[in-house]
């Protein structure tokens, strides 16, 4: 089985990854991928990755108005948590969609969305 190894720099929105490949790890530094499973053991009921920070606000003003924002990089009062499992681990997230964003980790994950397994790791 060949393994092709990219950046998520060298892959466009518009390439057709799941007629190439079965498979994609997508791994970033523990920070992304490590606060995700938290979000999910404080009782999120959903959680969605967003490719970028515009596309988690639409998704808030759109379809998930009770959403819980977090996002990675410098504050910013438009979301609630930052992408900090120190800081997750102390929210109730019970019922909660929570819409995560950060610099690479979940907009990898975004560009392989239509592969047909996805595993991620830190």
């Amino acid at each position: 089985m060949p393994i092709d190894i990219r950046h998520s720099r060298e892959i466009s929105a518009e390439e057709r990854l799941q007629d190439a490949y079965d498979l994609a790890v997508v791994i970033d530094v523990i920070r992304a991928f490590t606060v995700a499973p938290w979000i999910l053991r404080q009782g999120a009921a959903r959680l969605l990755l967003s490719p970028d920070k515009a596309t988690a606000l639409q998704a808030k003003a759109g379809n998930f108005p009770e959403a819980v924002l977090v996002s990675d990089g410098a504050p910013d009062a438009r979301f609630e948590l930052p992408n900090a499992p120190g800081q997750v681990a102390h929210h109730d997230l019970t019922g909660r969609v929570v819409i995560q964003t950060t610099g690479n980790g979940t907009r990898g994950a975004h560009l392989v969305r239509h592969v047909p397994t996805v595993a991620s790791a830190g």
